[in-house]
């Protein structure tokens, strides 16, 4: 479980987060109080995905956000 925010002059959120570890992915869970928002993500070490949103909806949502990414560590 983590705690995680944003914050800039205009709004500040908060994340509430849970993961579960495999062999080789990372699940988690995500809530976010103040725009009643659920989220998940999947985590490998290359990449990652994560889709949060308050309605299932896309063109009904009024937060929604995905993130789709690559990283290499040497």
């Amino acid at each position: 479980m983590s705690l995680s925010g944003f914050s800039n002059q205009y709004l500040t959120l908060a994340q509430l987060n849970g993961f579960w570890q495999t062999t080789l992915l990372k699940y988690g869970i995500h809530i976010e109080p103040q725009t009643h928002s659920l989220g998940v993500s999947v985590q490998h070490k290359n990449f990652g995905l994560k889709y949060l949103t308050d309605d299932l909806a896309s063109n009904d949502a009024h937060r929604f956000s995905t993130y789709l990414y690559g990283q290499y560590f040497w």
